[in-house]
């Protein structure tokens, strides 16, 4: 294989792994509490949802269910009782594209790795099928192939769940019933009211104050001590 043909295949993997490493670690970092406290797994997420919802507290309930699905996507037990808590609260069931509608079946992290293992098996394979030696020989070219596209495949499917996922880092919980206003002021007029428990997405922050799209398409500013991060910075 020529120096050329190798500084090409070189660059095009690492302009892959940058662009797919700076994308999947951002949308698969998981709330805070769970890399400070070793406690607060998916299983202990819920099991505080459980109390949460027992005790009446539906929005902490909903924060706590929101964080222990981000971590265990596919456990049905936590779906049902998030949907169970926002039917209770008087809210519709969420709506979120093709991350809530199609169960996922892995965390961002596994995903992550996944595309990782894509993009390096897919890397190894090309780099030997331009090496003269074994590109001649037709029993060697068919498998390697095989491999390269599986692997381009992986690595794809986990950049399209990275960017999915992200949507869910500006995943904010009602924490109580407030004003949605059209500006970031204390004594800005109401527009509308976002509702205990439900979730919003925020957009951008001013002044402590955060712009949201609840769940019907509107827009407005929101006090931040009303809302709590899914994902905290």
């Amino acid at each position: 294989m020529s120096a050329r043909g190798i500084r090409t295949s070189v660059a095009a993997m690492l302009a892959m792994w940058v662009s797919l490493s700076g994308v999947c670690r951002a949308a698969s970092a998981p709330p805070a509490p769970a890399v400070t406290a070793p406690a607060n797994t998916a299983a202990a997420l819920y099991d505080a949802g459980n109390a949460e919802a027992r005790q009446g507290h539906p929005a902490l309930a909903v924060l706590d269910y929101k964080r222990a699905q981000l971590l265990d996507p596919a456990d049905p037990d936590i779906a049902a009782n998030l949907h169970q808590v926002r039917e209770s609260a008087g809210l519709p069931p969420q709506t979120g594209g093709w991350l809530v509608a199609h169960e996922r079946f892995a965390s961002p992290n596994f995903m992550y790795w996944l595309g990782v293992f894509g993009l390096a098996s897919a890397g190894v394979s090309l780099v030997i099928l331009r090496a003269r030696r074994l590109a001649a020989r037709q029993t060697y070219r068919t498998p390697l192939r095989i491999v390269a596209i599986s692997g381009g495949l992986l690595a794809l499917l986990s950049v399209g769940d990275a960017l999915a996922t992200n949507a869910l880092l500006h995943e904010y919980v009602v924490l109580d019933t407030a004003p949605a206003t059209g500006s970031p002021v204390a004594n800005g007029a109401p527009l509308f009211t976002v509702i205990q428990a439900d979730v919003v997405h925020g957009r951008e922050q001013h002044q402590g104050y955060l712009l949201v799209t609840d769940s019907q398409g509107r827009q407005g500013w929101v006090a931040r001590t009303h809302l709590a991060a899914v994902v905290l910075d």
